[in-house]
């Protein structure tokens, strides 16, 4: 027990001691990743409860393979497959867990995993629980990402997001799909932070690259924009099959309960209705006041509903964090391991229930801070 207090006694010294916080519903919410408002959706609701009163059973009474699955559950993997337009797909209880199964199970010990910098942590847990190689590249380099191809004699497989979890970038997806096929490569792309925000179906479909030969899988996380709970990764039927026979993330999980299920159903409904417009005016406003405040030097601007404030000192981030909260506005300083040592940052996460106004007032809180207290 001293051991583990002394490594709690440390993070606190380094200003990245994390503890739980009940979010106040009243405050200016620039922390959540509910993009879209689907969390707090009447229309949804409603649908959702219509969806819920046609159910015999609340539990899920086991894993997929043994009494959990059901007829719903094929049903709404093959409306996935169809409005990502792919083969198959397969449900798992959270991104975290599909990404974990994936890289632990379906490269081999003889393959080779080359994979960004900023890749998510479950990716990253994934990799280490696969005793095949496995090598970084520097974020979105297409440079780097080709050397380590070229040193490359194994099957590859090349783990990216389509948009970063934490700062917001967008990857290259086409070149990295074009270096891939050069060198006969896989590229699976988690699209948590692309679903409802870059389009209505993820970047993949948006660049038109989802029928590339050298995707093999994209990973649909369903607690961002779709605003309720699960995940998929769509593929191809082979890919599939495999996970469902030896990926140990989907055998030994009790499965999703129906009542989950028909959330993603009404989910994707409402989605295939929804515009983004909404929430590109919000990014767009965003990005024009920073500039207009002379914040820019402050921010890794975006084009995606994720931007950060990145300052290489965590004492300074830890009491933006607190100014802001005092002045009832909630965001979320991001400390190591979730961002390098020496980029803490403030995550702000951009959706269509803030106004205009709420922006203009957090900007004018941060420029406040920052007079106040010189970078």
């Amino acid at each position: 027990m001293q051991q583990l207090d002394t490594q709690l006694t440390k993070r606190k010294q380094e200003n990245r001691y994390r503890s739980l916080k009940v979010y106040n519903a009243e405050m200016l919410d620039f922390a959540s990743n509910d993009y879209l408002g689907f969390s707090k959706n009447t229309h949804l609701l409603k649908k959702y409860q219509e969806y819920v009163s046609q159910l015999t059973t609340l539990g899920s009474t086991g894993s997929r393979l043994i009494t959990g699955n059901t007829l719903l559950h094929q049903e709404i993997e093959e409306n996935i497959a169809n409005y990502h337009e792919s083969p198959s797909s397969l449900l798992f209880n959270s991104g975290y867990s599909a990404n974990v199964g994936f890289w632990s199970t379906v490269p081999s010990r003889t393959a080779r995993i080359l994979y960004d910098e900023h890749i998510h942590a479950s990716i990253r847990e994934g990799i280490q629980l696969n005793p095949c190689t496995h090598t970084k590249f520097a974020h979105n380099s297409i440079s780097d990402l080709e050397n380590c191809l070229k040193n490359s004699t194994s099957p590859t497989f090349i783990a990216i997001e389509s948009v970063y979890s934490m700062q917001g970038s967008i990857a290259p997806l086409v070149s990295i799909l074009e270096i891939a096929q050069k060198y006969n490569a896989y590229v699976v792309v988690d699209e948590a932070h692309a679903l409802g925000t870059i389009s209505q179906y993820g970047l993949c479909q948006h660049e038109n690259v989802h029928l590339h030969p050298n995707l093999l899988a994209r990973v649909f996380t369903y607690g961002k924009a779709l605003g309720c709970h699960g995940a998929s990764i769509v593929s191809n039927r082979i890919v599939t099959d495999y996970l469902i026979n030896f990926c140990r993330n989907f055998i030994y999980t009790t499965s999703l309960p129906e009542t989950e299920i028909i959330k993603i159903k009404a989910s994707y409904e409402l989605l295939a209705q929804t515009s983004i417009e909404p929430l590109s005016a919000i990014i767009t406003y965003f990005r024009t006041k920073v500039i207009e405040l002379e914040l820019s030097p402050y921010f890794t601007l975006t084009a995606t509903p994720i931007q950060a404030l990145i300052h290489t000192t965590s004492t300074w981030i830890a009491d933006l964090e607190k100014f802001l909260l005092h002045r009832n506005i909630f965001t979320k300083a991001i400390y190591a391991p979730t961002v390098p040592i020496n980029q803490p940052c403030i995550r702000i996460s951009l959706h269509t229930n803030v106004s205009f106004e709420s922006i203009d007032y957090l900007l004018f809180c941060i420029k406040e801070y920052i007079h106040s207290t010189p970078i």
